[in-house]
């Protein structure tokens, strides 16, 4: 048997960067699923920078596995392995996922969601084997290139760090989420020029937010934390905040299609972003496992 070597990374060079693509493809085009990888997202967006969060196995100098992590608040860890159609079935995952089990723990992460393809017969059938509870699932959704009208009354307002304090608030307001997590979240980021974030408006009245993650490299633009205020809520406000973003994101990068994630279970959203010409691409289902038990 080949001799399997294990190594954990904070920031995953370059190379090595490169070759875990071409795994994530390799293990696509195997399984028959379509995925979305953002390595450079798992960098940027960690709450505690001592965390490493590429955990890999490796054959002689070739990738055999990687397991990410995903820690932009000490909440939780979503975590996505990957291990090659080559080397499946030598309890490489396990390996790995024990590696990030331990790192998570010794920074007092509670809990770490699973995330697989819901086209993964593999990947569902061993998160069942491990009995992993079932938490959620989302759907990646996507806009194909085309032009946005201007919104009357509607304007977008970049953010800078020295509006942290007033993003935090309104922030707190629409997700309901710590303000602690919520600073360091939001410090992450706005350090970033490749992530923009905005606040919505009606006339000088603030209604809402967002943030569009864009990239020379990647093949598209993707809106996250996307929310109304809730007093706002219920009066067309979503979907007069979702064209603003639409026509930023057009502006921005004119040639590349828009990305959004959404839970399964939020109907309204889902009603919305159909709406509007969104298209399920992909979905992912999460499974969390709480590591009081571990």
């Amino acid at each position: 048997m080949e001799r399997i070597s294990y190594h954990a990374y904070r920031e995953i060079p370059p190379d090595l960067a490169d070759a875990a693509l071409k795994l994530v493809d390799e293990c696509a085009h195997h399984d028959g699923t379509r995925e979305i990888a953002d390595i450079k997202s798992i960098t940027a967006l960690v709450f505690n920078p001592e965390i490493s969060l590429f955990f890999t196995a490796e054959v002689e100098g070739k990738l055999a596995g990687i397991v990410a992590l995903f820690v932009p608040t000490p909440d939780e860890a979503e975590l996505a392995g990957f291990v090659s159609p080559l080397f499946r079935k030598q309890g490489i995952f396990t390996k790995l996922r024990e590696l990030a089990r331990k790192e998570v723990s010794k920074y007092g992460v509670p809990a770490i969601l699973y995330v697989c393809n819901e086209q993964s017969v593999s990947g569902i059938g061993m998160l069942s084997t491990m009995k992993v509870p079932y938490d959620h699932t989302e759907q990646v959704m996507e806009l194909p290139m085309a032009a946005v009208p201007e919104i009357p009354d509607i304007s977008l307002r970049l953010i800078s760090l020295e509006d942290l304090d007033e993003l935090v608030s309104i922030t707190e307001k629409i997700f309901n989420e710590s303000r602690e997590n919520i600073r360091v979240s939001l410090e992450n980021t706005l350090k970033f020029s490749y992530r923009k974030t905005y606040l919505l408006y009606r006339g000088s009245k603030v209604f809402g937010m967002g943030h569009l993650s864009f990239l020379p490299e990647e093949d598209s633009v993707f809106l996250y934390g996307f929310g109304i205020l809730p007093d706002m809520q219920g009066q067309g406000f979503g979907r007069k905040g979702l064209l603003a973003f639409m026509r930023e994101a057009r502006l921005l990068e004119p040639d590349k299609p828009l990305l959004l994630e959404v839970d399964s279970a939020n109907v309204s959203a889902l009603a919305l972003y159909t709406s509007v010409g969104f298209t399920t691409l992909t979905t992912y289902a999460y499974f969390r496992e709480e590591l009081s038990t571990f």
